[in-house]
């Protein structure tokens, strides 16, 4: 009697334990004790495996139970169909969402709960198992497990569950403040601890996830809001770059999840970080914004929603965070022009607030004309600020402001034909008459040959400035003490020589010559400028020919230069000549040396005069 009780507790342990057979149970999990220390909430199930066979269908594929807590699950595949049961406190239920189910079940409240889908199921899907439990004031705590198939080779399908975003429907307001507070504390442990866990929770990959479900929505809304009120930098650049990310790698569909009326909060408070006061706290948006630009400007729905958000926050001085003034050929920037034409009144305000400026505040004007520069190199110049700034060109009564529209002109000249051939002629007539006027003054001479220069780098451009800057004016500034002087007429010369239109008919042998005599300038600036010119002008033959002996004769003469960037820059004139040039054996022979030596000669200064100590 009591071998067949031993034979028949065997046989019991095994098929509760084990599922009958070749089926084994990863992990029991406690889904009562909370990780956040709240008796009521619900603990997530942790990552685990279920292979299934196919020739166990029929027999119990897994099961998950509580201890010590009454909460009880157990799903079953039988005959190609799917079972789940549980036992839990009141207030509790459990949605199932899989291909084959049609909607969310929720099964009336009762101690012991049951749910069988008749519809045909196979183990190679994606479902959610979705326990909610109703805890303080009514709100719902969900607990959401999603399943990810892999199907082998042998005829078999793995099940991988992990907490996709648990812990923030497990988590109220208080929880979230506190975890967004954690994130700037003073404590390192607390600080990396926090962050670990906001990474965790705010992975690229989830946001998405998150959109898609209305409760872990919720968590996510309220963890924004958290977020504005704490206020904290740290945090935002976290979330920013996740939300970068999302926005950077999202799928088409993806994409529409993003836009959905749902998740507009989201999109909000990107906008309203942008335009944050705290400028900490903007930077950490700005690529974010953009990607969003970006985004929003392929969908009629999206771009629509999006525009008036801009209008909101962005009518005033913040819409100059919106260009890129630093790179102003940047396809960033036609980018969000072009969205700003096409959905905001945004670039209309811009250049009433620049041509106000003119007036009003000149200060303001300096950053207000340089991205309406920007802008006008996506959309059309309004009339009314091209014949403002082309009065002040042709005035040049008020050197500050003649500055500032040199800029202008520049900003929106330089290598965009369409602006040339519109307006490069009659901006290089309208300063010609400055050029004559202000050899010795530093500031309108910077002003003026930055906009020649990139005036120069269109045709129509180059044949304006070509055609009526004399070289004489060049060479009076060349020869001049004054290093802003000399150092503005050599980025001329520069940007001339470098103009997908040069023409070499326009360097005369004087105004190199003249050019190379600042090659002893004090000045770093100037003596980089130079180099800058002679690498340049050596890739042209007829000017190699102008400088080639001179200029080979002094670097292999071995003088001493203390600057890296422009040791750098001599290098490379070297090299170009052992490979291009027809000069003397013996010269070559010397520059070899230099070349071999490198940047870092033996026996440099810099070396000699280190002591032992």
């Amino acid at each position: 009697m009591a071998f067949h009780f031993r034979i028949f507790l065997f046989w019991f342990l095994r098929v509760c334990v084990c599922g009958g057979g070749g089926v084994s149970l990863s992990r029991r999990v406690d889904l009562r004790s909370s990780p956040f220390h709240h008796a009521a909430y619900v603990r997530c199930i942790p990552p685990f495996a279920l292979r299934v066979k196919h020739s166990d269908v029929g027999k119990i594929k897994h099961r998950t139970q509580a201890y010590p807590s009454p909460s009880f699950f157990h799903v079953c595949v039988c005959a190609g169909q799917l079972s789940i049961a549980w036992n839990a406190q009141a207030s509790t239920y459990i949605s199932v969402t899989a291909p084959c189910l049609s909607g969310t079940f929720y099964p009336s409240f009762s101690d012991t709960h049951s749910l069988h889908c008749s519809s045909r199921f196979t183990p190679c899907f994606l479902f959610s198992l979705v326990v909610t439990r109703r805890v303080r004031h009514g709100h719902d705590v969900c607990l959401i497990a999603n399943t990810h198939p892999h199907a082998s080779a042998t005829a078999c399908s793995e099940f991988k569950v992990r907490p996709f975003f648990v812990h923030f429907t497990t988590m109220d307001a208080d929880e979230l403040r506190q975890l967004a507070i954690n994130v700037s504390s003073d404590d390192i442990a607390v600080v990396r601890d926090a962050t670990k866990r906001l990474q965790q929770l705010l992975m690229p990959q989830e946001i998405v996830a998150m959109l898609k479900d209305s409760s872990a929505t919720h968590a996510l809304r309220v963890l924004v809001e958290e977020m504005e009120m704490v206020g904290s930098a740290d945090i935002f650049h976290l979330i920013g770059r996740v939300l970068e990310c999302v926005l950077t790698q999202s799928s088409k569909e993806n994409k529409v999840v993003l836009f959905a009326p749902t998740s507009q909060f989201l999109v909000e408070f990107i906008v309203r970080c942008a335009a944050s006061a705290d400028t900490a706290v903007a930077s950490s948006m700005s690529k974010t914004l953009y990607r969003l630009i970006a985004v929003a400007g392929d969908s009629v729905e999206a771009a629509a929603f999006l525009g008036p958000c801009l209008n909101t926050h962005f009518h005033s001085e913040k819409v100059l965070r919106l260009f890129d003034c630093d790179a102003i050929e940047s396809e960033e920037n036609k980018v969000v022009c072009t969205f700003l034409d096409n959905w905001t009144s945004l670039l209309p305000f811009m250049f009433e607030a620049t041509l106000d400026a003119f007036e009003n505040d000149p200060l303001l004007q300096a950053n207000y004309i340089v991205a309406s520069g920007v802008a006008c190199r996506t959309v059309a110049v309004p009339s009314t600020l091209r014949q403002r700034t082309m009065d002040v060109l042709c005035t040049n009564d008020d050197p500050l402001c003649f500055a500032y529209v040199c800029r202008f002109w520049s900003i929106m000249l330089l290598r965009h034909e369409v602006n040339g051939q519109q307006d490069a002629a009659a901006c290089v007539s309208a300063v010609m008459p400055a050029v004559e006027g202000s050899e010795r003054d530093e500031t309108v001479t910077e002003a003026i040959f930055d906009l020649l220069g990139s005036a120069a780098s269109t045709q129509a451009g180059w044949d304006a400035v070509t055609g009526k800057l004399p070289c004489k004016s060049l060479q009076v500034r060349l020869s001049s003490t004054s290093p802003s002087l000399r150092l503005s007429t050599l980025n001329l010369i520069l940007s001339l020589l470098t103009s997908p239109h040069m023409n070499v008919s326009f360097f005369t042998k004087d105004l190199l010559l003249d050019a190379w005599q600042t090659r002893t300038s004090p000045d770093d600036m100037v003596r980089l400028a130079l180099w800058r010119v002679v690498n340049a002008a050596l890739l042209q033959e007829s000017l190699n020919r102008m400088l080639c002996a001179m200029c080979a004769s002094f670097l292999s003469s071995g003088a001493h230069e203390e600057n890296v960037a422009v040791r750098s820059l001599k290098l490379t004139a070297a090299e170009n000549f052992l490979r291009h040039s027809t000069l003397p054996e013996n010269i070559k022979v010397r520059l070899s040396q230099v070349v071999k030596l490198g940047l870092y000669p033996a026996g440099s200064s810099g070396v000699s005069l280190m002591t032992k100590d």
